[in-house]
C-alpha cells in the first residue's frame, strides 16, 4: 500500500520492506547502513568527552556505550514488540542536540546524574511522548509531510558540505579534499547509474572504498586512531557510577530535549515509509517513538547517547533500492559486534571526512528529492505555497544563524532553535491548521502557476 498524497514513489525497490535478503548480501547491505551514519553516530559522544576533557578510557567507553545503544535501537526499530518499533528500516544514532544538556548536567551532577536525566526522560518518551505525539498524524497531510521532509533534507545539506571540505582537517582548504569527495561522488552515481543487480544495490558501499583507497595517495588516511583503539570493549551498566537525582530542572531540559526530537523521529518515520511504499500510520508512529526512548534509556543505562533516527539512512534506501528492515536489523547487529570490538569501529572512524561527505551528499540530496516529489501534488493554491516557502525559509534560517545569536532566549525555547529543523516542521503544522483553504485561492492559484 502506498502512502497517501498525489505525487507516485520516487525510485523502485529491489528489495522491499518484507525481504529478506540472502545472508552475504544482507550483511554487505548492513554494512552500507553503518557506513552512512557511522560518522554522526560517534560525533556525539566524541564531542562530550571533549568539552568535558574526560580521559581517553572514558571516551571510548561512551564510544563503546554509544555503538551498542544505536544497534539495539535499530533492531528494536524494525520490529515491532506491542506497541514498540515502527517495523520500517530505520536506523538509529546519537543527536548533537543532546550535548548541551548533558553537559550542562554533568557539570553540576557528574555523568551519573546526566545520564540519570536521559533514563528518566527517555522512559518519559518511551511511556508518555510516543503515546501523545503519534495522534498527531492527522496534522501531516501529504503537503505538511512533504515540506517537513524537505526541511530535514535541506537542513543536512551544510553538514555534508562542511565533509566534503574537509573542515578540522589538515587538509581544509586543500585541493585534494574537494578532489577526492567528487570522485566518490562520482564512483557512487557511475555504479547506480551504469550497473544492475548487487553493484547497483552496494553502490554507496563500493563508492566509499574507492574514495577510501582514493584517499591513500592524497595522504589523508591517518591509522593512528585504529593503532590505538583496544581489541575489546566491554560495556558495564552504570559505568560512570550508580543513578543519582540531578535535580527536576535537569530532568525537565532533558524531556524537552526528547520532545523536541519527537517532532524529528515523526518527520523520519513519515519518509521511511514513503520511501518504502507503506503507511504512515499511528501505530507506526508511535512504534518509532516508543522504540526511540527505549533505545535511548538503555543506551544511557550503559552511559551512551540519547538516539534519534537518521536521515541519510532514508536515502540510502532511496539511492539503493534496499527497503528491508531485516538489512537494518542486521546493521543493528554490526553496530553492537563493533562496540565490543573498538579497533574495527575505528578502522571505521577514520574514513576521511570528504569521502564521507560525498556519499552523505548524495544520501541527503535523495531525501530532498522524496520531499519535493511528494510537497509537488500538493502545491494547488497560493496558500499551499505560502506554507511551503514559509516553512522552508524560516526552518532553514535558524539553522544558518550565528550560533551566539539567541543566547538571551531561556534554556528550552533555546533548545528548540538548536534542534535543526525543528522549527519549520513545528511551523509547517502550524500555518497549515490556522491558514483556510478555500476553493477561490486554489483555482487562482492554479490558473496563475498552470499546476
Amino acid at each position: 500500500m502506498s502512502v497517501s498524497g498525489e505525487s507516485e514513489p520516487v525510485a523502485f525497490l529491489t528489495y522491499k520492506l518484507e525481504d529478506r535478503p540472502d545472508p552475504v548480501r544482507s550483511v554487505m547491505f548492513g554494512f552500507q547502513h553503518v557506513l552512512v551514519m557511522f560518522t554522526a553516530m560517534i560525533s556525539e559522544p566524541l564531542i562530550i568527552g571533549s568539552i568535558l576533557k574526560l580521559p581517553m578510557a572514558q571516551v571510548s567507553f561512551l564510544l563503546v556505550a554509544t555503538m551498542i545503544g544505536c544497534g539495539v535501537g535499530a533492531i528494536i526499530q524494525s520490529q515491532r514488540f506491542s506497541f514498540v518499533g515502527s517495523n520500517l528500516p530505520m536506523a538509529m544514532g546519537s543527536f548533537l542536540l543532546f550535548i548541551g544538556p548533558i553537559v550542562a548536567v554533568a557539570k553540576v551532577s557528574g555523568l551519573a546524574g546526566a545520564f540519570t536525566a536521559v533514563l528518566i526522560a527517555a522512559l518519559f518518551q518511551f511511556l508518555v511522548v510516543s503515546f501523545l505525539f503519534a495522534k498527531l498524524r492527522r496534522f501531516f497531510p501529504p503537503l505538511v509531510t512533504g515540506t517537513v521532509i524537505t526541511i530535514i533534507g535541506l537542513y543536512l545539506i551544510p553538514i555534508g558540505i562542511t565533509n566534503v571540505l574537509g573542515s578540522d582537517t589538515p587538509y581544509y582548504n586543500k585541493p585534494q579534499a574537494l578532489i577526492v569527495a567528487m570522485l566518490t561522488i562520482a564512483s557512487i552515481v557511475v555504479l547506480n547509474r551504469f550497473t544492475s543487480g548487487i553493484w547497483k544495490t552496494l553502490s554507496v558501499l563500493l563508492g566509499i572504498v574507492i574514495g577510501y583507497l582514493i584517499s591513500i595517495p592524497f595522504g589523508m588516511l591517518n591509522l593512528d586512531a585504529v593503532a590505538k583503539a583496544p581489541w575489546l570493549g566491554v560495556p558495564q551498566p552504570f559505568w560512570f557510577g550508580p543513578p543519582v537525582w540531578p535535580g527536576f530542572m535537569a530532568v525537565a531540559l532533558m524531556i524537552i530535549a526528547f520532545m523536541v526530537t519527537a517532532i524529528d523521529v515523526i518527520g523520519c518515520t513519515m519518509a521511511v515509509s514513503r520511501a518504502v511504499e507503506v503507511e504512515a500510520d499511528e501505530g507506526r508512529l508511535r512504534g518509532a517513538l516508543a522504540a526511540n526512548g527505549l533505545a535511548s534509556a538503555i543506551a544511557s543505562i550503559f552511559g551512551g547517547s540519547p538516539m534519534i533516527s537518521y536521515s541519510q539512512n532514508i536515502g540510502l534506501i532511496q539511492l539503493t533500492g534496499v527497503g528491508s528492515r531485516f538489512v537494518v536489523m542486521v546493521g543493528g547487529i554490526i553496530l553492537i559486534i563493533l562496540g565490543f570490538l573498538p579497533k574495527l569501529a575505528a578502522l571505521i572512524a577514520v574514513i576521511p571526512k570528504p569521502v564521507m561527505g560525498g556519499a552523505l551528499m548524495v544520501a541527503w540530496g535523495l531525501v530532498i528529492a522524496i520531499g519535493t516529489n511528494l510537497v509537488k501534488g500538493s502545491l494547488k493554491s497560493e496558500r499551499d505555497l505560502f506554507i511551503y516557502a514559509v516553512s522552508v525559509a524560516i526552518g532553514l534560517g535558524f539553522v544558518l544563524a550565528p550560533k551566539d545569536s539567541l543566547t538571551y532566549l531561556p534554556q528550552f525555547l533555546k533548545l528548540l532553535f538548536d534542534a535543526g529543523p525543528a522549527i519549520g516542521i513545528m511551523l509547517a503544522v502550524f500555518l497549515n491548521l490556522v491558514i483556510p483553504e478555500t476553493q477561490k485561492s486554489s483555482v487562482k492559484a492554479e490558473n496563475k502557476l498552470n499546476i
